[in-house]
Order: C-alpha cells, then structure tokens, then sequence
C-alpha cells in the first residue's frame, strides 16, 4: 500500500504542474478581452471556451474536472477520497432534482456527471421526498435546502469514516454549512430559532455566534471555500499516506473556483489590481 502512495504522490506531482500558479492568476487578471483570457486558459491545458459567457466557462470546467477526477479515481487504491469530493455533486443534482419534482422542469440538463449516486438512487433516498414535501408546504427553499445539506453532510460522514484527514475535512465542511445557514438565516431576517433545530451536528463548532467558525469574508460561499481549500494543503504534502489523492482534488476544484470568480469580475470591468486584491494568497 505504501508503495502505492508513493507512486501516486509521484504522479500527483507532475498533475500539480498543470495547475494555474500565481503567475497565470495574475495574467488572468491583467486580460484585456475574452480572447485573451481564453489563451491564458487554454495555455493552462483548459477547453477552449468563452470565459466571459457562464455555460462555455462552466462546460471547460467540467471538462477539465472530469479529466483530473477520471485519473485520480483510476490511480487511488482507496474510493474513499474521491467519494468525499463527490458528494457536493450529490448535493447539486439532489436539489436539481427535487425542486424539478415541484416545478416540471427538466433536471437532467442541469446535473453533474461528477457525482456518485444516479438519479434514481437520489430520489430514492428518504430525505428526497422530506425535501419535495418541506417545499410544498413552505414554498421556503432555505428550508428544503438546509434539509439536503444535511443529508449531504452524512454522506460525507460515511464516506469519511475511518480515515482521519478525510474525517476532519468533513467536519470543517460541516462547519460551512452550519456558517452558510447561520449567515443566509439573519440575512433573511430569521432568528435563533431557525437555526437551532437545522444545524447539522458533526462539525467542529455548534454556535449561533458566526465569529466562533473559523471562516472569515462577506461572501459565505468563498469563505468556507477558501478554508477548506487552506485546509487541503495539508494533504498535498502527504508523501506517505493517502491524503494527496483528496486533496488534488480539491485543489483542482479550488482553481475552478478562482477562475469562475476571476473571469466574473473581468467581465464586470473590475480593474485588474483590484481583482488581485481580492482574491488574496494563491493557494498553489
């Protein structure tokens, strides 16, 4: 088995020097035009897309995603690593397809190939139907949607368990959503109430006071990002174990994430210092 890790670390190593660096964030930055932008992507080993249009960027992104998830999946002797970075996509196409169940729409354009659990086995799952029933009645998504937050987060339990990095990842990711809801509940004017009965135990932190979690930032979303992001890193110098394989992972959804927020703030004409600024330290 060690021998095994040491040869994933090996090639994980190698995968790594395909990541964007701080050199191209910067170049990102500094495009002048959606031409430009794409040749810096590109030159990165991206699709070619329209950075500036959502589906195109979105699209690339799943591309590349797929690409670095296929080899990891093929490479690591354990499935639990890649198990606990596939739930979110659980997650996603569990509220696309619940809410779809309400609505008629077509959920099946909107779902990621990236998760583990097919359609069917998602609506088959209990808390599906709590979710399309919640909605129903209260026509409140943040209350169906704290529902499925919660069984995403036990599946990430389980598919952690036993396997202490990919544990304490858990109960940070947990921690995000606990913050999430906390920060979402007062923004909608909620009160302690709300929150108390729809925190999701497992977490590191079980508080009504949003300055106890270890996330910082007025946007919830890029706050819990970046923390489990610095989080990750830990793992990518993890020579001898089984971290490396989780934690490239994330780093390659990490760098989706700044491309997704760089490309969005080119396109709004954001000054290119300023996007700089905002994104903070490059977690490379």
């Amino acid at each position: 088995m060690l021998d095994d890790y040491l040869s994933i670390n090996a090639r994980i190593k190698v995968l790594e020097n395909g990541l964007l660096g701080k050199k191209e964030y910067d170049r990102l930055a500094d495009s002048r035009t959606a031409e430009e932008c794409a040749a810096v992507l590109t030159g990165a080993g991206w699709a070619e897309c329209d950075p500036f249009d959502a589906l195109s960027l979105e699209n690339a992104a799943d591309s590349r995603r797929a690409r670095y998830f296929d080899l990891l999946e093929r490479w690591s002797p354990s499935s639990a690593g890649m198990a606990v970075c596939r739930v979110p996509y659980d997650l996603h196409n569990f509220k696309a397809l619940y809410k779809a169940k309400l609505t008629g729409a077509d959920a099946y354009r909107l779902l990621s190939p990236q998760g583990r659990l097919t359609p069917e086995e998602l609506e088959s799952q209990p808390a599906f139907e709590k979710c399309v029933g919640l909605l129903r009645e209260t026509s409140d998504p943040t209350l169906s949607d704290a529902e499925a937050d919660r069984w995403a987060a036990g599946q990430m339990i389980e598919c952690a368990r036993g396997n202490s990095f990919l544990e304490q990842y858990a109960a940070l990711y947990i921690d995000g959503c606990n913050f999430k809801l906390l920060r979402r509940a007062r923004k909608a004017g909620k009160d302690e109430s709300f929150f108390a009965p729809r925190s999701i135990p497992g977490g590191t932190v079980c508080s009504t006071n949003e300055a106890d979690y270890p996330f910082k930032g007025e946007d919830e979303d890029r706050a819990v990002s970046e923390k489990l992001s610095e989080f990750s890193k830990q793992g990518r110098r993890d020579v001898f174990g089984d971290r490396c394989v989780p934690a490239f992972a994330l780093a390659v959804e990490n760098e989706i994430a700044r491309v997704r927020q760089i490309c969005a703030l080119l396109k709004q004409g954001v000054p290119s210092a300023e996007i700089i600024e905002r994104m903070g330290e490059i977690n490379v």
